[in-house]
């Protein structure tokens, strides 16, 4: 907390038997200006990722667990309620790509790149529906990822690390990677390790997660986010 210092100082002259001017204050001493109050790492972190859901913005992703590898791409307009990625996933010699735009609370799929759209009611579907191939009031999954956010430490002047909850029911889609959500983690412990960089402004420049399972399994995953404050385009197909 800041403290603020105020000296005040007051001099009278009282003399015996006589009348005398009083005599002159004394200078008055500096003014202590407060200690600058440094936030927290977790403040840091959470003030970087409200800036994800109030302002539009580009990303990249790049993840592999599993014997998979997981690509993807997209913008998001928060005020909009608009969001779109195109993203691949591939194992060995296949691979398979599709897009995703959700505009308020539809979504709009288009699978292998056929150029056919298959639009959904997001709002309709059970959360724990394999049809929900996203979460209409979050689609990029910062919101939940935000809200599970439980420890949070400084590696640098722009680095932090930190550990966030994973939702308890195993069928619904998760915020992992953040930007695109993709995985459905039907076990393992209940725990996602991240690291956040943030760029001269405060500003969310990459977002790594780490999950595991057991000793061998990992999941890991490096959003970089872009273009922060820029106006994004995203229309229904």
């Amino acid at each position: 907390m800041s403290r603020h210092l105020r000296l005040a100082v007051l001099a009278t002259a009282l003399l015996t038997g006589c009348t005398s001017a009083p005599k002159a204050e004394p200078p008055a001493g500096p003014t202590v200006a407060p200690a600058p109050t440094e936030a927290s790492p977790t403040e840091v972190v959470q003030a970087a990722l409200q800036r994800l859901t109030t302002t539009p913005y580009s990303f990249a992703i790049s993840g592999e667990g599993q014997g998979l590898k997981y690509v993807a791409s997209g913008a998001h307009d928060p005020k909009a309620r608009k969001h779109r990625w195109k993203f691949t996933v591939s194992r060995k010699q296949r691979s398979t790509s599709h897009q995703v735009i959700v505009i308020g609370g539809i979504g709009y799929l288009n699978r292998g790149g056929s150029g056919r759209w298959a639009r959904t009611d997001l709002t309709r579907l059970e959360p724990t529906s394999l049809s929900r191939y996203a979460d209409p009031a979050d689609p990029s999954g910062l919101i939940r990822f935000a809200r599970a956010v439980q420890s949070v430490r400084r590696l640098g002047p722009a680095t932090y690390e930190g550990d966030a909850r994973l939702e308890a029911a195993p069928e619904v889609i998760s915020y992992v990677p953040p930007g695109a959500p993709l995985v459905r983690f039907p076990q393992g412990a209940p725990w996602v390790a991240f690291t956040l960089t943030t760029d001269a402004k405060g500003n969310p420049a990459t977002l790594k997660t780490v999950f595991e399972f057991g000793a061998s399994e990992v999941v890991t995953n490096r959003t970089t986010f872009r273009e922060l404050g820029r106006p994004v385009r995203i229309s229904k197909p």
